[in-house]
C-alpha cells in the first residue's frame, strides 16, 4: 500500500471511530441545570397537578386566583410553569375571550421545572386587554408518571412605580 492509501484508510477509520462514538455513547440531554423559578414580583395565580387531578385530560381556567387590581395603564401578563416525569409530553392550550386567541404548547418530560414562555394575552400594547378568565386545556401523553402545571401574573407597564433618581 501506499502511504496516500494508507493515509485515507487511517483517515476513515478516524472518522468512522468517532461517529460510533456519537451514536453508542451516553449522550448528554439538553436539559436545564437548575429547576426554572419564577421571579419575586411574579404572582402564583393557578396550579394544577396529578396529585389532585390525575385525569388525561383536564380543563380549566386562569386565574384561579385572581391578581390584585393595577392601576391603568399597567396590567397583567400570564404564563405557564411546568414540570413533568415520565416518557411523553404534557400539552396545554389557553384560550381566550374577548381577544379570541388560542396558543397550544407541548412540555416534554425532562423531570425539573421549565418556564414556558407562552406570555398571554397577546398584543396587549395594540388592542384591547384582555384580562380574563382564560380557558385552560392540559392533556398529557400516556408514558407521564406526573405531572404540575402552574400559572402565573406578572406586572406589565410601570414595573418600578417609585424611580429612583439618576445617578449621572
Amino acid at each position: 500500500m501506499t502511504p496516500r492509501v494508507v493515509a485515507r484508510f487511517l483517515a476513515a477509520a478516524v472518522v468512522a471511530a468517532g461517529l460510533t462514538a456519537c451514536t453508542t455513547g451516553t449522550a448528554r440531554p439538553a436539559v436545564p441545570l437548575t429547576d426554572a423559578t419564577p421571579g419575586f414580583n411574579d404572582v402564583l395565580v393557578g396550579a394544577w397537578s396529578s396529585t389532585t387531578d390525575d385525569a388525561a385530560h383536564i380543563e380549566g381556567t386562569i386565574p384561579v386566583n385572581p391578581p390584585p387590581e393595577l392601576p391603568k395603564p399597567s396590567g397583567w401578563s400570564f404564563f405557564l410553569r411546568t414540570r413533568c416525569v415520565g416518557d411523553g409530553t404534557v400539552s396545554m392550550r389557553v384560550s381566550g375571550k374577548t381577544r379570541r386567541f388560542v396558543q397550544p404548547y407541548e412540555s416534554k418530560c425532562i423531570g425539573k421545572w421549565i418556564i414556558e414562555w407562552m406570555h398571554f394575552p397577546p398584543g396587549t400594547a395594540t388592542g384591547p386587554y384582555d384580562p380574563g378568565p382564560f380557558s385552560l386545556t392540559i392533556d398529557r401523553s400516556a408514558g407521564v408518571t406526573s405531572w404540575d402545571v402552574e400559572a402565573y401574573a406578572q406586572r406589565t407597564g410601570n414595573v418600578y412605580p417609585n424611580p429612583s433618581a439618576s445617578p449621572t
